[in-house]
């Protein structure tokens, strides 16, 4: 395991221990929850084998069902989006990008990175609500809860990677 995979595995434990203890409880204009966690799957090497990406990502979901007593939500969830994520990848990067490089807007492209950044996050919220409640039965509730919480998300996404602009490393 690399330095750079480490420095991942750090901060995405850092940001899942934020997640349990202060931003599951805390909902912005009563609407909107962010979920800082997924930043690791985002962040995750291209290179990484797929099998690798998808226990990175059930074993994060799993632990943090297990602090937040939601037994499989997130785990099924995550592990869902990681299996999509080679789509977005496929989607979003130029093709001209050979091996394996950690995804961010100084490498692949200010727009392309932002694009697949949104479609995980939108694929991830969108799934995880529908999820929780478990209901299409209030559409207006359920569509503000999602938005609100892509925006929130989204947010504090360009403030992590305005405080990490000059330190990108293929």
């Amino acid at each position: 395991m690399s330095g750079k995979h480490i420095q991942l595995l750090i901060i995405t434990l850092l940001l899942m221990l934020l997640q349990v203890t202060i931003l599951n409880r805390f909902q912005l204009f009563g609407w909107a929850t962010p979920y800082l966690f997924i930043y690791g799957l985002i962040k995750i090497p291209t290179g990484m084998p797929r099998w690798a990406t998808l226990t990175a990502a059930f074993s994060a979901g799993f632990l943090l069902d297990l602090f937040s007593n939601t037994p499989g939500l997130n785990a099924g969830t995550l592990t869902l989006v990681a299996m999509l994520r080679p789509v977005a990848v496929k989607l979003f990067f130029p093709k001209d990008i050979i091996g394996s490089y950690t995804p961010s807007p100084q490498i692949v492209g200010r727009w392309q990175y932002w694009r697949y950044t949104a479609s995980i996050v939108v694929l991830h919220h969108s799934l995880l609500v529908f999820a929780e409640l478990f209901t299409f039965a209030y559409p207006l509730f359920i569509s503000r809860r999602i938005v609100f919480s892509i925006i929130a998300t989204l947010f504090f996404f360009i403030l992590f990677e305005l405080l990490n602009k000059g330190k990108v490393k293929r």
